[in-house]
């Protein structure tokens, strides 16, 4: 898993190009990719997307999408650097939460400034947990929720935002109804 891990950046984006290209409007690409290679891919499979490119041949045609602003030495390493093997199914699908997570988080973690002392300690536990490598699905959802509140309004993705939205409603209305 540590490998997967390690390269996520690298997995979705090739999961992207040649599994899902929807799952670009579910990525804040502002944020989220740390490599200058991911962010590259990133915002050249959004313009791809938003321009209604097929992706039947990402590895030939996707690269007009690429800003013309990219420098050359991240433009001679992108096809080595999307050059990877994807996981079985399940696998990529824990890779692509484990990406979201780590997004969310590290974006939380640059807009702390609003945060109370309690949600930063509880940022500091969630830090420790990930360096062991102990997330669970409770500390998903700490990080979903602390995320929505302070940092949703400023997610570019609309999308998402809406999707997020939903999902507390949802869990706003089953915890009403067990009660």
């Amino acid at each position: 898993m540590q490998y997967l891990r390690q390269n996520a950046d690298r997995l979705v984006v090739r999961y992207m190009l040649d599994k899902d290209p929807d799952l670009i409007i579910q990525l804040n690409l502002k944020e989220w990719f740390w490599s200058k290679e991911g962010k590259a891919m990133g915002w050249a499979i959004l313009k791809a997307y938003k321009d209604g490119y097929k992706f039947e041949d990402p590895d030939e045609d996707i690269w007009k999408y690429i800003d013309r602003r990219v420098s050359d030495d991240v433009l001679e390493r992108l096809a080595d650097w999307i050059n990877i093997d994807l996981p079985d199914r399940a696998s990529m699908q824990q890779v692509i939460l484990y990406f979201k997570f780590m997004g969310m988080f590290h974006e939380m973690y640059y807009y702390r400034e609003g945060f109370s002392d309690k949600e930063i300690a509880a940022i500091q536990a969630i830090a420790e947990l990930v360096k062991r490598g102990e997330v669970t699905q409770k500390v998903i959802n700490i990080v979903h929720k602390l995320y929505e509140r302070h940092v949703g309004e400023k997610f570019y993705n609309k999308k998402m935002k809406q999707q997020l939205t939903k999902e507390k409603i949802e869990e706003n209305k089953n915890n009403l109804l067990k009660k």
